[in-house]
């Protein structure tokens, strides 16, 4: 263990995750929390580009800003507060030539078929399991 420095890799991909100096890290990379926004931000603008494709509208420029209300508080357990975010808001900037009604639909799709947002809106059933010294204790 190196602090808070974690090295994760997923399909041959390596992410650096840390904390910021100001919450005992290093700043080596984001951490887990913006990971979450970049998660929601990034699997919107995947989707868009898909269901765009479907409905023949031509994207010039697409981007999502991503923003979470987060009391760090509740992460340290210096309070009883929530320890996750209580709030998440996002704004889509798009260029098209496209109407903007028909750009209404496509965000609905887009709010309908994102695997992320649809995860934060109606979480998924987590399991956990414990192995101390490889031994399953949980």
């Amino acid at each position: 263990m190196n602090g808070f420095h974690v090295e994760a890799s997923v399909r041959g991909f390596k992410l650096t995750i840390d904390e910021p100096e100001s919450l005992g890290g290093s700043n080596k990379g984001p951490n887990p929390v913006e990971l979450l926004l970049i998660s929601l931000g990034s699997c919107q603008c995947i989707v868009f580009q898909v269901y765009a494709s479907e409905l023949g509208i031509n994207i010039k420029r697409l981007s999502v800003t991503v923003d979470g209300e987060l009391d760090p508080k509740g992460f340290l357990g210096i309070s009883q507060v929530q320890a996750g975010f209580t709030d998440i808001k996002y704004t889509i900037d798009i260029e098209t030539d496209a109407d903007p009604e028909r750009v209404k639909r496509l965000k609905e799709l887009v709010e309908l078929h994102c695997p992320v947002l649809s995860t934060l809106t109606t979480p998924a059933k987590i399991t956990s399991s414990l192995r101390v010294n490889g031994e399953v204790v949980y």
